[in-house]
């Protein structure tokens, strides 16, 4: 692989964009994503940037116009 498809690739595979594939998948039993799964499901993510990661996502959705938003729900995301 070369030094700019490895930096290409680094750049799509993100905190944020892990966190956005999390919320589009969502959970089996259709309950929102605690804080804390999401954290888990990510090397070195703690509980208390989540909510960071969540503002980002929907800040980029209002910029690129997209219809979706990320809501908190009982605890947890949607």
């Amino acid at each position: 692989m070369s030094a700019s498809r490895a930096a290409s690739d680094a750049q799509l595979t993100n905190p944020r964009t892990i966190l956005e594939a999390m919320l589009f998948v969502g959970h089996p039993e259709n309950e929102p994503l605690t804080r804390e799964e999401a954290a888990a499901g990510m090397r070195g993510v703690e509980v208390d940037e989540i909510d960071e990661l969540v503002r980002e996502l929907n800040d980029e959705y209002v910029e690129l116009g997209c219809p979706y938003v990320v809501v908190d729900e009982n605890q947890g995301f949607r």
